[in-house]
């Protein structure tokens, strides 16, 4: 049996923060179908050089966190809309 997942709609920029030269992050604010606003965040190690913002919705490995950062699910829950 399938589990229906929350889709989330991606909302402005994404932002990157390679202050960690082992642990890229990549975010971006979201809201859902409630329109509770979100945060959708991919953590990448080591990633190639190249256009990674623009590789970023096509990733199926993302957490989602509520507007305070307190981590609310997993690609496993959500999913992305455009």
């Amino acid at each position: 049996m399938d589990i229906e997942k929350i889709a989330l709609k991606l909302q402005g920029d994404m932002c990157l923060d390679d202050s960690d030269k082992n642990l890229i992050m990549i975010w971006s604010k979201a809201i859902d179908v409630a329109e509770q606003p979100l945060i959708v965040c991919w953590q990448v190690t080591d990633p190639e050089a190249g256009e990674l913002k623009d590789m970023v919705s096509e990733w199926d490995k993302f957490i989602v966190l509520n507007a305070a950062g307190k981590p609310l699910g997993t690609a496993n829950d959500y999913f992305l809309t455009k």
